[in-house]
């Protein structure tokens, strides 16, 4: 398990321009201006074989299985590379991707594998669901330990090293992120900033700031801090005005941005080990502008546009894949994106924190083989014909409003990182991994240093029963 920063090998268009279940839902994009995917041939790395019709069958949620697997091509970028890659991996191999769904949450996944596997039920060969309950489940040895099968080769592009490491521990891997997705990419935190109204009221686009490398969290919040407009003049401070910061209370992955509560050791232990100083600090400069500053607005607990898409907001911090849904395309608000800024200058590199909806191989799998099998073949088509149709030629020619665009979208994707704390923690409950998020939903920074020694027992039994499982 450890922090890496993974460079998304993009061959850029030259001259153009949230947990598990945290993001928003996919939209399709529009079916009009399709464009064809570029894309790049992935080694042949795989043997030739033929799989003889058997059925690789994948249970998920509703609202994922777009990421993963399409019915048939419609005229859509995204969708159609979806197709043609599962398609495609189905024709050469000879097997037959069938879908199970088993709820519209993702925190369903939790009764029904539990109820198959204790079952000793053969129902699937891949799951999917929530990032958290995936981890959780992977604890209580259901899954299979990926790290053993041969045909996995964890340091191609396929394979989303900044998640699989950190889902690694002590050489032993049960749930995994790759390429059979595009979610992860698609989960990616940005800032959104609206263009218009930033020129309106002569604040320049920070890109300077971001190429120079001196983007960050103070400059940030500078501009949002007493960004206000009573524009309703009812002198109260209401959804219909103007602020820098619309945000929603659950501010999924921005911590990990910042701070990794957990490390791995050189013998394969999983300790606690953080900045406290740093996260007391972001914590009360997020806390102070959204919860006493003008500028700063919580419009509830999960990620909401509208406000950014009314020009009621000047920045809004949610998923890249927002930039596809409906309301957006048909939206008239002029934006770019942003990296989420860095803590000071002497941060080497912008960072991006992402969720997926983790992936196992359970134990009661009549054919591993078979499965680890398709799973690395649909990760390599998946990158070779979906990651480039995605993030190449939809986010950075189709949906891209100006020239830097594609810039920043370059680096928001190079900078992807995962946190196992963030998986560790619970949904509901206060948690290290989720400790400014907390702040946000219980609406004060007081006693920061005292919460966070009151959640380091409960959060040592956590890391105790992960050193216990991959001991």
């Amino acid at each position: 398990m450890k922090k890496v920063s993974y460079l998304l090998l993009i061959a850029m268009l030259a001259g153009l321009a949230s947990c598990g279940g945290d993001a928003p839902a996919a939209e399709t994009t529009a079916a009009d201006d399709t464009t064809d995917a570029v894309t790049t041939a992935a080694a042949p790395i795989l043997p030739e074989r033929d799989l003889g019709g058997k059925a690789f069958r994948f249970a998920t949620y509703e609202s994922n299985l777009p990421f993963f697997w399409a019915e048939e091509e419609i005229g859509d970028i995204i969708n159609d590379a979806v197709y043609k890659a599962v398609s495609q991996t189905e024709e050469k191999y000879n097997f037959k991707y069938e879908t199970i769904i088993y709820g519209t949450s993702n925190g369903e996944v939790e009764s029904y594998v539990n109820t198959t596997i204790l079952a000793g039920d053969d129902a699937y060969e891949m799951v999917s669901g929530h990032d958290g309950i995936m981890w959780q489940l992977s604890l209580n040895d259901y899954f299979v330990n990926m790290r053993e099968n041969e045909y996995h080769h964890f340091d191609e592009a396929w394979w989303m090293t900044y998640a699989n490491e950190e889902l690694m521990v002590n050489g032993r891997q049960h749930v995994f992120s790759s390429y059979m997705s595009y979610k992860s990419l698609s989960a990616a935190r940005c800032l959104y900033m609206n263009t218009k109204l930033a020129k309106e009221n002569k604040i320049d686009v920070p890109y300077e700031s971001v190429y120079d490398g001196k983007w960050t969290i103070d400059q940030y919040l500078g501009i949002v801090k007493d960004f206000y407009q009573d524009a309703n003049g009812n002198s109260e401070r209401d959804a219909e005005d103007v602020y820098g910061w619309a945000a929603n209370k659950k501010l999924y992955c921005m911590q990990a941005t910042y701070v990794n509560c957990y490390k791995e050791g050189k013998n394969g232990t999983v300790s606690l080990d953080f900045d406290r100083e740093k996260l007391i600090d972001l914590t009360a400069k997020i806390g102070e502008v959204l919860l006493s500053s003008p500028g700063g607005y919580l419009t509830g607990n999960e990620p909401d546009p509208k406000m950014f898409l009314d020009g009621k907001s000047l920045f809004y911090c949610d998923v890249l894949n927002r930039m596809t849904t409906e309301e957006f395309r048909k939206g008239d608000v002029e934006y770019t994106v942003l990296p989420l800024p860095k803590y000071d200058e002497n941060q080497a590199e912008y960072i991006t924190g992402t969720v997926d909806p983790h992936c196992g191989i359970p134990i009661t799998c009549a054919d591993t083989d078979m499965a680890h099998f398709v799973v690395e073949a649909l990760s390599i088509s998946g990158y070779d014909i979906v990651r480039p149709a995605y993030f190449d030629v939809a986010l950075s020619v189709k949906f891209a409003q100006n020239d830097d665009m594609p810039k920043m979208l370059q680096i928001i994707g190079d900078g992807l990182t995962l946190d196992m704390a963030y998986l560790n923690s619970s949904s509901s409950g206060e948690s290290l991994g989720r400790f400014i998020m907390n702040a946000l939903l219980n609406g004060s920074t007081d006693g920061l240093a005292s919460t966070i020694e009151s959640l380091i027992p409960a959060e040592q039994a956590k890391i105790d029963a992960i050193n216990e499982y991959f001991g």
